[in-house]
């Protein structure tokens, strides 16, 4: 039996990256962990990954799992291919980028079903959330955004917005 460190137990509450055992992040710093295999607080069925804090990275998910959510900053995990007989083959999905900045993960393939493709994932939401919140919030000076290009450039191509990322 190993003895914990309570001081190191405690810290890794707020910063740390997840473990096979604890996927998820610290809440402020830290990277989801990324399943490849059967281990820890996953060993069988779909694995999601783990939640990043509010700075960092999602992690990925494994065998149709979902992708782990990042925080404030940082990158979605992408969602585990699906395979046969676990969630009908369906891959997961990814998980959400950043609330300010941040792309979301890639969804999972789909895994062969019977001749037919499982359904692919969907990929997480990136930063779109912070820059509809700021575009619609009132203008009186008192909400700042720092965030990417991408919900500027890329997202009216993609999807209809509530707001005019023109102005």
């Amino acid at each position: 039996v190993t003895a914990v460190d309570p001081i190191a137990a405690f810290v890794r509450i707020f910063i740390g990256d997840g473990t096979a055992d604890n996927p998820n992040a610290g809440i402020l710093y830290g990277n989801g962990y990324s399943y490849t295999g059967y281990e820890g607080a996953c060993t069988e069925g779909a694995c999601d990954g783990g939640n990043g804090g509010l700075i960092g990275n999602g992690g990925n998910g494994f065998n149709g799992g979902n992708g782990g959510s990042a925080g404030l900053f940082g990158n979605g995990g992408a969602g585990g291919h699906g395979v046969l007989g676990i969630n009908g083959g369906a891959g997961g999905n990814g998980g959400s980028g950043g609330l300010f900045f941040g792309d979301g993960g890639a969804g999972g393939d789909g895994a062969a079903v019977t001749g037919e493709t499982g359904g692919g994932g969907k990929g997480g939401a990136g930063g779109n959330i912070a820059h509809q919140f700021v575009a619609n919030a009132a203008p009186d000076g008192s909400v700042l955004l720092f965030g990417s290009v991408g919900p500027l450039t890329i997202a009216p191509h993609l999807m209809k917005l509530t707001y005019d990322p023109f102005k």
